[in-house]
């Protein structure tokens, strides 16, 4: 006779300690930072039939919790989890005299114009001081909030093992979800295009 109301009674119990095991896996699956950059292990390039490392793949990152760090732009917005929250965010690695880095502005500054209405940060990290950065955007236009003087950000922060151009695509839980080296607007378009729409529509 009890055992109907036993059943009746565990039954939500079973189904609470089912959601919290869901919830706890899910937040498992975002991976601390230094854990991800310390297994990154570098891409390597096939030369005349021999295998030589080349450079380091920034993929292992993709399920991290992007590295907190605080700073000011050139345009004087302060940069924090606050700026990062809520928003997609597109953050590129750079310096002067990389003419990668050079070369897929023009692309990005289209990727910026084809988000300008939505919740989309775009934040370049540069190695040089401001008044180097300043002189070269009057040449080359490049629209993303700048960060000058990044060398802290980038191997403090970011620990930083790879070469430039890196690109990072951030969702709105500070999770990084798509890495890209040098690109162009097609790379951009088939690449990027897809991994911020479906990042907007996710809650």
């Amino acid at each position: 006779m009890d055992t109907p109301m036993k059943s009746t009674i565990l039954f939500p119990v079973f189904i609470f300690a089912l959601i919290q095991i869901a919830c706890h896996t899910q937040r498992q699956v975002l991976l601390d930072y230094d854990t991800a950059i310390n297994a990154c292990l570098p891409d390597t390039v096939n030369r005349g039939g021999s295998i030589s490392y080349f450079y380091w793949s920034a993929d292992c990152l993709i399920g991290a919790q992007l590295p907190e760090f605080t700073a000011t732009t050139m345009e004087g917005k302060k940069v924090d989890k606050n700026y990062f929250k809520g928003k997609v965010s597109v953050i590129n690695f750079w310096f002067k005299g990389c003419m990668p880095c050079q070369m897929e502005m023009p692309a990005f500054n289209n990727l910026m114009e084809k988000y300008k209405s939505k919740a989309v940060n775009f934040l370049a990290i540069g190695r040089n001081t401001p008044d180097v950065i300043t002189d070269f955007l009057v040449e080359h236009p490049f629209h993303f909030d700048h960060i000058a003087d990044g060398d802290p950000i980038i191997g403090g922060a970011f620990h930083t093992k790879w070469g430039y151009p890196v690109t990072l695509v951030v969702d709105k839980h500070l999770k990084i979800i798509k890495t890209n080296r040098a690109m162009n607007e097609l790379t951009m378009e088939s690449d990027l295009v897809p991994v911020i729409d479906k990042a907007l529509k996710e809650k």
